[in-house]
């Protein structure tokens, strides 16, 4: 009976310590104890389907191999931290057998057999749900605390081993295998998170497995352009991953520094690729022989490519006019040109009111919101740039048929400065000449 009441004692405590810092810890629980069910529900049906890089196949949900989480496990964790674990096992096993009718008095056995099951049971249930993860097994990592306890219950383990010698090279292996841990983490800094295991081929590494999916590379990338051009603006993108750039890496850029940036799609300076970038790098950065962040000099193809728009403005007519600004249509693209560029014009924001010519072109949010023309903002700094005086703006136009659009520019504090349109966008595209209409 006392035993019994010992273990029941135990489990409360332990329940509501682990309840406790799991509500400490996630204040999404704050607003909705309860919550924790729709994590789990979401857990199992997660709304964004990603594709995932494994063993060389682009894998997604519904999709997801089974061993998805085992084998993401066995490659992206030390040799030594799997085998201790496994030794943990076996150590919890033999507790368990030598009085399996004691086990649960055993406080020891007790603890190995919650460790485990708190490591295989997060396992089946993914399994079991067929739950939509992606990017290797970050949606898991907390099962890296009990693979740990029960390495420490593999060097329990270790001494238990009766012959000294034999027990004195498990400990030798042991410490070989984490000083072999240490040494990459420090090879690799600070893209630990890149691990992989060393018995992993690692030929083919980039051809098999996700790799730097949150771009951390892009911060190092930052500092090296900062090194590259030591003063001056520094128009840079990255062609398939913007976002992550301005959004998350931005943000660990000193203040002073971080303001000569400018994520520049149009014009860039330098492009920072996620890949290798061929003989045109200037700067690269690899992990295990793999490149991960490279950029690229562009500001000869920035040059050039300014130009060219110049040159086909000059021997053209401008569709509208507005603010000094003069507007061209060429294609798909709307480019604006001003021939005697002052500071003013490289600042606020411009604006474009794009009219289809069939309503159920526009996006399904335009006609939710009852409007009948699509609305796009933009600012000279993305899409600009100065060349010999000139300001030069470009911005890409829908696919779909325009019948008319409306365009401008205002800065904060002053309002609008100007404003033009353009009639018959629809002819023009059919090759003939859209009526011109000369803004304020």
């Amino acid at each position: 009976g006392g035993g019994v009441k010992h273990i029941l004692a135990n489990t409360c405590v332990f329940s509501t310590t682990c309840a406790a810092t799991l509500y400490a810890a996630l204040p999404a629980l704050w607003r909705d104890p309860l919550g924790i069910s729709e994590a789990l529900a979401l857990l199992a049906e997660h709304p964004n389907i990603v594709g995932t890089l494994f063993r060389g196949e682009i894998v997604r949900w519904p999709n997801i191999p089974w061993d998805y989480i085992p084998t993401w496990i066995l490659i992206t964790t030390p040799p030594a931290a799997l085998i201790l674990a496994a030794v943990g096992i076996a150590h919890v096993a033999r507790l368990c057998a030598a009085d399996w009718r004691g086990a649960l008095a055993n406080s020891t056995a007790r603890f190995g057999m919650m460790m485990v099951a708190c490591l295989i049971l997060p396992v089946a249930a993914a399994v079991a749900l067929n739950s939509n993860i992606f990017n290797g097994w970050r949606h898991v990592y907390f099962l890296y605390a009990p693979i740990c306890v029960l390495a420490a219950f593999g060097l329990r383990g270790l001494a238990a081993i009766p012959k000294p010698r034999l027990r004195a090279a498990a400990y030798a292996l042991t410490a070989v295998g984490i000083a072999v841990v240490a040494v990459e983490m420090i090879r690799l800094h600070p893209y630990q998170h890149e691990y992989f295991s060393p018995l992993l081929n690692k030929r083919d590494l980039a051809d098999r497995w996700e790799m730097n999916y949150w771009r951390v590379s892009h911060k190092e990338a930052l500092d090296a352009l900062l090194e590259i051009q030591p003063s001056g603006r520094i128009a840079a993108t990255a062609p398939s991953d913007e976002y992550r750039m301005e959004r998350s890496n931005m943000g660990l850029v000193p203040p002073d520094d971080r303001r000569r940036f400018t994520i520049a799609p149009v014009f860039p300076s330098f492009r920072v690729f996620n890949e290798d970038g061929g003989d045109a790098a200037i700067w690269r950065r690899e992990v295990y022989g793999v490149p991960i962040v490279t950029i690229i000099d562009a500001r000869a193809e920035t040059e050039a490519a300014i130009r060219a728009i110049l040159a086909a403005a000059s021997a053209s007519a401008p569709l509208a006019s507005g603010g000094g600004f003069d507007i061209y249509a060429d294609g798909g693209e709307l480019t604006y040109i001003n021939e005697d560029c002052g500071e003013e014009d490289a600042r606020g924001r411009f604006f474009l009111s794009i009219f289809p010519a069939n309503r159920n072109d526009l996006p399904q949010h335009a006609r939710d919101a009852g409007r009948k023309h699509e609305s796009l903002n933009f600012d000279f700094a993305r899409y600009g740039a100065i060349l010999d005086g000139k300001c030069v703006i470009i911005r890409r136009l829908p696919d779909y048929k325009i019948s008319r659009i409306e365009t401008g520019q205002w800065i904060p504090g002053k309002g609008e400065l100007w404003r033009a349109g353009v009639e018959n966008l629809t002819q023009w595209r059919n090759g003939a000449e859209a009526q011109r209409v000369v803004g304020d």
